[in-house]
């Protein structure tokens, strides 16, 4: 089955759950994507739960300073509000977004982290480098492509279980876009987060505070694939990390909230991506 007809068949199950039979890595079978036609890409790096033939968990333990860095839980359904957002894209905006999703556990690969903490087993840098290969590939496309374009790196906290999360490095990772729309195109009525708030999300910090200073929460205000693409870079596009609360992500909600989010980021769409000024 071909990725894109993966991508837009009728399931929308969490990744299953299971060893790979064979004992040969490839890192194709790790690593969703899909390249799109839509200035927009949807990442998600910790929602995946497929095991790696050979490999042991990470070890997290004794690692000094560093050891607030390391971290094995997974966040649990966001690789299907990733790719949930996507078909909802399709549908209603007519295009597909360009798609980059784990199916690996964050047990053995953290693909939100630099190279030389993300992995403990040789065998996992085949995986996490064509993560992280397809992520530059497709921002290449996007910036050689459209005039703006933006990702959403999707993630799961339970710190604020009843809140959706902002992360732009304090505006830093959404700079081309704050320079063309002003702080607005990130918490005005048509901004990424003032259109959350609207679709009845709890946006924090509040949207009364704008994307600079130290406003945003220091554990979620972005991580290394913000870092590594946001339009602070020469090379990149502007970056948001959505990191959605527990509440949002439970049976009864998930669906509900695929739906609210893919609204809200049509409406960005139509107001800063589709003809930026």
């Amino acid at each position: 089955m071909r990725r894109r007809e993966f991508l837009r068949g009728a399931t929308l199950l969490p990744i299953a759950s299971s060893a790979v039979a064979s004992e040969a890595v490839n890192p194709v079978d790790y690593v969703l994507s899909q390249p799109g036609s839509l200035p927009i890409l949807l990442t998600a790096p910790h929602g995946g739960q497929l095991s790696i033939p050979g490999v042991g968990v990470r070890n997290t333990r004794d690692k000094g300073k560093d050891s607030d860095r390391y971290n094995t839980g997974r966040d649990p359904e966001t690789d299907r509000i990733a790719i949930g957002i996507a078909k909802e894209l399709n549908r209603t905006l007519g295009g597909d977004p360009y798609l980059v999703v784990a199916r690996f556990d964050r047990l053995y690969i953290d693909a939100n982290r630099p190279p030389d903490i993300a992995f403990d087993n040789p065998i996992c840098r085949p995986v996490y480098e064509r993560y992280h290969g397809m992520i530059r590939t497709y921002v290449d496309d996007l910036r050689a492509k459209f005039k703006a374009a933006v990702m959403i790196d999707v993630h799961g906290q339970h710190k604020f279980p009843g809140a959706m999360v902002r992360g732009t490095l304090n505006g830093k990772s959404v700079r081309n876009l704050v320079a063309r729309g002003g702080f607005d195109a990130v918490i005005g009525p048509k901004g990424m987060f003032g259109l959350l708030e609207k679709e009845g999300f709890d946006v924090f910090p509040s949207n009364r505070l704008p994307p600079t200073d130290r406003h945003e929460d220091g554990g979620f205000n972005g991580g290394f694939t913000t870092m590594q693409y946001g339009s602070h870079r020469p090379d990149g596009i502007d970056a948001f990390q959505f990191e959605i609360g527990r509440n949002y992500r439970t049976r009864f909600e998930v669906d509900r909230t695929i739906s609210r989010i893919a609204r809200a980021v049509a409406a960005f769409h139509e107001a800063y991506l589709k003809r930026p000024s």
